[in-house]
């Protein structure tokens, strides 16, 4: 069973994550390391996130269709459910990679 219904619910719950890692020090002092930026393009359902790294804490915010996407280092596309297990620590980026279950364009 897929982790989220709809768009909406997919969005409310990565906005929950970043409320938690906002107030998880050594959360904020890790992503703060990677000091970049990503769009992660979810499909499954459909949803368009960045994530500013750069700040701290980390910012995440939609991008709405028919706006413009802010730049991003690095693009990431996966579905919802790999998205969520990259992003609660379940699975991890790299393994994720190798998979092939994210594609990734940009570099580190």
């Amino acid at each position: 069973m897929p982790e989220f219904t709809d768009s909406d619910a997919c969005v409310t719950r990565f906005r929950r994550l970043f409320a938690a890692l906002a107030k998880d020090p050594q959360g904020v002092q890790v992503a703060a390391r990677a000091g970049l930026s990503f769009r992660f393009r979810i499909r499954e359902p459909e949803a368009d996130l960045h994530i500013d790294c750069r700040q701290r804490p980390p910012i995440m915010s939609e991008i709405l269709p028919d706006t413009k996407a802010p730049l991003s280092d690095i693009e990431i596309a996966a579905t919802g459910d790999v998205a969520h297990g990259i992003f609660s620590g379940a699975l991890a980026l790299g393994a994720a990679y190798r998979s092939k279950q994210i594609l990734v364009t940009g570099s580190f």
